[in-house]
């Protein structure tokens, strides 16, 4: 990271090619030290497909990116470069830490399991005003985040609430669904109608 003039840097950040310095909540934890020696980003040709090394408490974040909403294409790119990845781990005698009651051993402990997190970009400006919209997110199991600079648009980052004791494709097809749903439902406000039996589903 520290090869990257400074304006190329935050602008590798904004495409989510590359990572910026450790918080101060991460150098508090010692996690920042020695910034920004020992860390790196690889990402393809077509940008799509971005990697860090030792970004806060990762050693390695893979990451598949995905215009529009075609989830499968993404976890496709995803697997297949995992499935190299480990290939050449193993020819140097390495494996991924992974044990068989706990998944994938990481370093932040929220990540056990599956060690996934699966992501979509969402708008729902009338669904997110509706004060049942908290329980509806949390009855779908998934988290939602406001991004910064699209939240006055109701644009949020939904993502799996698990990663313990699912499958990987589980936990893609969950949230699809729940993206399907809160779309269905954000539809349905914007042209006046109830969405209170789509809530019961939910």
């Amino acid at each position: 990271m520290g090869s990257f003039a400074e304006d190329e840097l935050a602008s590798l950040v904004n495409e989510g090619l590359a990572f910026d310095r450790p918080s101060a909540y991460y150098c508090t934890a010692t996690i920042g030290r020695d910034w920004p020696d020992s860390r790196g980003t690889w990402y393809n040709y077509d940008r799509n497909l971005v990697a860090f090394v030792n970004e806060n408490e990762d050693q390695l974040k893979v990451i598949s990116l995905q215009a529009g909403g075609n989830m499968k294409e993404a976890f496709e790119r995803f697997c297949n470069a995992l499935i190299v990845l480990e290939k050449s781990i193993r020819k140097a005698g390495y494996e991924w830490m992974w044990n068989p009651h706990l998944g994938f051993i990481t370093s932040c402990p929220s990540n056990l399991g599956t060690a996934l997190r699966a992501s979509v970009f969402i708008k729902l400006p009338l669904l997110s005003q509706d004060p049942r919209f908290p329980a509806i997110i949390k009855n779908l199991r998934v988290h939602k985040r406001a991004v910064p600079e699209l939240q006055h648009d109701g644009v949020f980052d939904l993502s799996n609430q698990d990663r313990l004791g699912i499958s990987e494709v589980d936990l893609i097809q969950q949230v699809i669904d729940a993206a399907h749903l809160l779309l269905r439902m954000e539809k349905r406000l914007r042209s006046g109608r109830s969405i209170d039996h789509l809530i019961t589903d939910a």
